[in-house]
């Protein structure tokens, strides 16, 4: 037993002497010159870094959030109770006003714009909740009824707006209410200043244009025992009604650069139009004018109808040998001085004697509605044609002055002029 045991030390102790062996085997390199070497160990260390994050907890904030369809109104929080908590801002742009951190409790709200209809109400702010509140502030409306002293017609208004940046004033989109029986109503203005364009059916009145201010000052000041709010509006009846005999004097007519009177008659030089200075005469619906002229170059002579101003009217030429369209009897459209529409010509080829260049004729022109007569009366002979009639199915000038006009550069002579009221 005991030698077993030598033995089985003696096995123990080689296998330790053979793993120092081993290990300094692997310790050692034997170089080229057959000597061991200690081995270079590179230790590599990976450092890691621990960042604590700290603990968050998550919590739900009590509010207010009030939305509204109108950006700038002005927002009141007040408790309905004993609480402090009080707040007074405007919504932004897009009508939304957040009230974070509102203590729980009930409060009375107040939302509040210039023309609109306050309103108030009780919200019940509970503990970490975020009350959402819509309210649509009802506009201030007001009913107007414009009386005028014509039957039919039209009121067109649109609000206006000031920009107070820049001091310029501008409309909105016009709308419409019909004149009927004198009266017009326009319905549910907001409050705010408005331009009226009171226009009447018949065109004997000139149309009037006004501003008012709506609101609950202004439209106390104008409402009847009955309750309604009428604005009364008085058109001026425009119509020249009396005959008109030309006594060519310097100071009776507007004339134009190179256009003279001189040996009781109108001499027309280049383009233009000559206009009676008097407004008693600027404003004829139906009439009749007699007029005699000459062709002092052959080109063309012409007489303006139902004038506005010097720049927009009829025009009816009649055009002689020199021309380069001759003999022909022409109706024009002129508007802001510039031939906007011509009527269909008329050949009076047929009548070229009594148009002869240098001899007086006589002519007459009967406007009724939008249709103009032309009648040509040869002087020598005595005889009279109707040598066309000239319609202007839009009816573009349905009142105004009577003048003489020209377009070109022709020159004529005006003697007779008179006009007689239909």
């Amino acid at each position: 037993m005991r030698l077993v045991f030598i033995r089985q030390l003696s096995n123990f102790a080689l296998s330790v002497a053979a793993l120092y062996f081993l290990i300094g085997a692997a310790s050692a390199q034997i170089d080229e010159t057959g000597n061991r070497r200690p081995i270079t160990r590179v230790k590599i260390q990976k450092i890691v870094k621990v960042v604590k994050v700290p603990e968050v907890r998550y919590q739900r904030i009590s509010g207010l959030a009030i939305t509204t369809v109108q950006p700038n109104a002005d927002v009141s929080v007040k408790p309905a109770g004993t609480g402090r908590y009080r707040q007074t801002k405007k919504t932004d742009a897009d009508g939304v006003l957040n009230l974070e951190n509102v203590p729980p409790g009930k409060y009375i709200l107040t939302v509040s714009l210039e023309g609109y209809v306050t309103e108030e109400s009780e919200v019940d702010v509970a503990p970490q909740r975020f009350v959402t509140v819509p309210v649509n502030l009802a506009p201030i409306t007001h009913d107007l009824f414009v009386k005028t002293n014509v039957a039919r017609g039209e009121v067109r208004y649109a609000k206006v707006r000031r920009n107070s940046r820049t001091g310029s004033m501008g409309v909105e989109g016009y709308c419409m209410a019909p004149i009927e029986n004198g009266t017009a109503a326009i319905a549910r203005l907001q409050e705010g200043s408005y331009r009226l364009e009171i226009r009447p059916a018949d065109v004997e009145y000139r149309p009037v244009i006004r501003e008012i201010n709506v609101s609950d000052e202004e439209m106390a000041k104008i409402e009847t025992r009955s309750g309604r709010n009428e604005l009364p509006v008085t058109l001026t009846r425009t119509i020249s009604t009396e005959d008109f005999l030309a006594s060519w004097l310097p100071n009776e007519w507007h004339l134009p650069a190179g256009w003279r009177i001189d040996n009781k008659r109108l001499q027309a030089n280049g383009p233009g139009v000559a206009l009676l200075q008097n407004e008693r005469y600027n404003n004829y619906k139906d009439f009749e004018l007699k007029t005699s002229l000459r062709s002092m170059d052959g080109r063309s002579v012409g007489i303006v109808v139902r004038a506005a101003d010097t720049s927009n009217y009829y025009l009816i030429q009649l055009s002689g040998a020199a021309s380069p369209q001759p003999f022909f009897l022409t109706g024009y459209v002129v508007k802001n001085g510039v031939v906007a529409e011509t009527l269909v010509p008329i050949s009076i080829k047929a009548y070229a004697k009594s148009i002869s260049e240098r001899a007086f004729f006589n002519l007459t022109i009967t406007a009724s509605g939008n249709i103009f007569r032309v009648r040509l009366e040869d002087v020598n002979t005595g005889e009279s044609f109707v040598v066309g009639i000239i319609e202007d199915q839009n009816n573009t000038y349905p009142i105004g002055a009577i003048g003489i006009g020209s377009k070109d550069q022709s020159r004529f002579d005006v003697n007779n002029f008179y006009i007689n009221y239909k």
